[in-house]
């Protein structure tokens, strides 16, 4: 219960005024964690739906996808499984979902890519694997959609200017937000900063809406590390539990 009381914290700062009307997720453990999650007083008598499904991570944890249901309909949800021939890659699926309201077509994906485990250039394969799997499903939507308005978003365990990221930007048009503010920092980690959490939009995106990106540094997510660094204040520090809030920042996108 105090690990969903903080992330409904965390999810209502970011919206200040009114929490945002979708809400991607990363290293959720099951749905009954989203359940308890709408249970807490950010979410009261505001109807929110549930998009998840177990998948074959070794680690048991997920990505989910929250949304106003007041304002949007769920057109179609797909998991795309980022299993390959190599028996050690089973990671999270690749979450998709068509949101539909009377304005828009939103498709959207939520990723949490293979983590460094062993070293950026051994682990790095992983995450190519399941950029190529994301790249194919956005082509088909290109091919088959007029101009589909596109958000992929997630923790990609690469940076932005990682091969990975940079080929499926490439490939699919699309436009990298983390590329164009100077603190992109979500995650701080032996003395360094990385950018793992990011949002790509289409070209559709960008010409049909105003677009605001942050990386949501609020001053409660963090503390002082003993080299006098500002950094997310996590859940965790290794089997200590810490009781912050997460290693990583979250980031938000405002269309209008």
């Amino acid at each position: 219960m105090n690990k969903s009381n903080r992330v409904a914290q965390t999810i209502r700062a970011i919206g200040k005024e009114h929490i945002p009307d979708i809400i991607g997720l990363a290293e959720i453990e099951n749905r009954i964690v989203l359940e308890d999650l709408l249970l807490r007083p950010a979410f009261h008598k505001k109807n929110y739906a549930i998009i998840h499904q177990n998948s074959p991570d070794p680690r048991g944890i997920d990505v989910a996808l929250l949304y106003n249901a007041a304002k949007y309909t769920s057109d179609t949800s797909i998991f795309i499984p980022i299993v390959s021939k190599n028996p050690g890659l089973r990671s999270r699926d690749i979450l998709y979902t068509c949101l539909v309201n009377n304005k828009d077509t939103l498709h959207i994906f939520v990723n949490h890519w293979s983590s460094r485990l062993g070293g950026i250039k051994k682990s790095e394969s992983k995450r190519l694997y399941a950029s190529q799997q994301l790249s194919t499903f956005i082509d088909s939507l290109n091919h088959n959609l007029t101009n589909p308005k596109i958000i992929v978003t997630g923790d990609f365990n690469d940076d932005p200017e990682n091969t990975s990221l940079t080929k499926l930007t490439e490939e699919n048009e699309l436009i990298n937000l983390a590329l164009e503010i100077e603190q992109c920092g979500t995650t701080y980690y032996k003395k360094g900063w990385f950018c793992f959490d990011q949002i790509l939009i289409s070209k559709s995106i960008n010409d049909g809406f105003k677009v605001s990106y942050e990386v949501m540094n609020l001053p409660f997510l963090g503390s002082e590390n003993k080299e006098g660094d500002f950094v997310p204040n996590r859940t965790y520090k290794g089997s200590y539990y810490n009781n912050g809030f997460s290693d990583h920042y979250p980031v938000y996108l405002k269309l209008y």
